[in-house]
């Protein structure tokens, strides 16, 4: 149900604005409450927690990926922009083979297993920086187009989407007892995000989704910060009141501000771009001056 909902508002709310509302910690709340339940200890369930934030800079790799082989000269000069399946289907695995590296990477490089929590915790911190930076750059370097018309998804897509991210989550609890980190991370495998940028490269076209992608990755920031703190939250008072704390606290301090910095960042770009059109036009307005005018008034 969350998912559907979720789906809509993206749909609805227009890409700006559904990217950011899109990634609002909905799974990781859902995860820390199945983590809970799953792991077999206290030392296990911080793993888990703090490999999620691990997991969204994963996630932020693929996006990033994407937004870099949108603009790569070798696809636009082998695979035109009216081809847009051919155009998304490249893009995306050129994207996945990057969120499969950083999977590994962290799996068999950082082993977060066998490290101490304070040691995750760390890395968990250093990533949530990481991604809060990809994020900014992605925003400036790849500025978002504005929507053409706004997409309606059948219902049989959303119950298809719905079902993938359920099968992913609860293949991730299965795995929860034996290896939490890995858990931690597929409880956010961008199911989701891979069907909604699907709806909006063939809805909005390639430049809209690819300008989306740097508010989404500034969005997921709220849920690696939900999951920071609910490692610590939950553990010390009730799981269900130390959940609730936290996603209050990382949507006030993060989801809210991070979607009225780029309103008004967006609105910005909006009225630079649209000064020069009006110097232009005021440019002509003067040079049609009519010649009776000219005469009258002395001008060449």
């Amino acid at each position: 149900t969350v998912i559907v909902i979720i789906s809509v508002l993206v749909e609805r709310c227009g890409g700006l604005i559904g990217s950011v509302l899109g990634t609002v910690p909905h799974l990781a709340v859902v995860a820390s409450v199945g983590l809970t339940m799953q792991t077999t200890g206290e030392q296990d369930f911080q793993v888990a927690m703090l490999s999620m934030p691990l997991g969204m800079l994963c996630n932020s790799l693929l996006m990033l990926f994407m937004c870099l082989t949108s603009r790569w000269p070798w696809l636009m000069r082998r695979v035109p922009l009216e081809h847009q399946n051919s155009r998304f289907a490249v893009c995306l695995c050129v994207g996945l083979s990057a969120y499969s590296a950083g999977v590994l990477s962290i799996m068999l490089g950082l082993r977060p297993k066998s490290r101490p929590v304070g040691a995750v915790c760390i890395a968990a911190v250093v990533a949530f920086a990481a991604e809060l930076l990809m994020g900014i750059a992605m925003v400036l370097y790849f500025p978002s187009g504005q929507p053409s018309k706004q997409a309606r998804s059948r219902p049989l897509v959303l119950l298809s989407r719905a079902t993938a991210t359920f099968c992913t989550f609860f293949s991730a609890m299965l795995i929860a007892r034996t290896v939490p980190a890995l858990a931690g991370i597929l409880a956010n495998l961008p199911v989701v995000t891979g069907a909604v940028l699907l709806m909006l490269w063939h809805s909005q076209g390639e430049e809209v989704t690819v300008g989306c992608l740097g508010p989404m990755v500034l969005g997921q920031l709220s849920a690696a910060a939900y999951a920071l703190l609910a490692s610590q939250l939950m553990l010390a008072m009730h799981p269900a009141a130390g959940a609730v704390i936290s996603w209050f606290a990382a949507v006030l301090a993060l989801t809210l501000p991070t979607m009225l910095a780029l309103q008004r960042w967006q609105s910005g770009s909006v009225s630079e771009r649209e000064l020069p059109k009006e110097a232009k036009e005021l440019e002509g307005a003067e040079q049609e001056v009519p010649e009776e005018r000219r005469a009258e008034d002395g001008m060449p």
